[in-house]
């Protein structure tokens, strides 16, 4: 599963972590903006709005991308 992957910023050798709280912890819960073009947000799926309660097996885009429709 695609969201599960960890990736690092395309900018430095450092994760992101969490949009949202911040933390790079728990990574088995966070996921990844799909929009790798434009985007290298990741969330903790405990941290989203609304809730969610597993990793989705569908691709998954942060609120920014999403409200732009990328």
């Amino acid at each position: 599963m695609k969201n599960k992957k960890k990736k690092r910023n395309s900018n430095t050798s450092e994760y992101t972590g969490c949009m949202i709280c911040h933390e790079d912890t728990n990574r088995e819960y966070l996921l990844l903006c799909e929009n790798t073009k434009y985007c290298n947000h990741e969330c903790h799926i405990y941290c989203c709005t609304p809730v969610l309660r597993s990793v989705p097996d569908t691709p998954w885009f942060c609120c920014f991308c999403d409200a732009l429709g990328k």
